[in-house]
């Protein structure tokens, strides 16, 4: 897997921005300019992983669930402004 510049964070880390909180049981797979924002809790249960290729937002109340295959988002249309924090309307394509 290609995945310039990624960050792979370990089974107990949150993140925390904004009001988003990101809970997983199993490694995530992040690029270091991902944001993620959510007005409700994001929960990638084990075995479950997130591959992206741009900043990821994630609608409110959204859940991913996963637990045997990879959730690859290839295209995400998203629009930041000077606080660097992704407008809450994007489109994911998702196979």
């Amino acid at each position: 897997m290609h995945h310039q510049a990624a960050v792979l964070l370990p089974h107990t880390t949150v993140i925390k921005n904004q009001t988003t909180v990101l809970h997983h049981h199993a490694s995530v797979l992040l690029p270091q300019a991902t944001v993620l924002e959510n007005r409700a809790d994001v929960l990638l249960p084990q075995s479950a992983v997130l591959h992206h290729r741009a900043a990821v937002l994630l609608p409110q109340v959204m859940v991913l669930e996963n637990r045997s295959k990879l959730l690859h988002l290839h295209r995400t249309v998203v629009h930041s402004h000077k606080t660097g924090i992704a407008n809450r309307r994007a489109v994911g394509y998702f196979h």
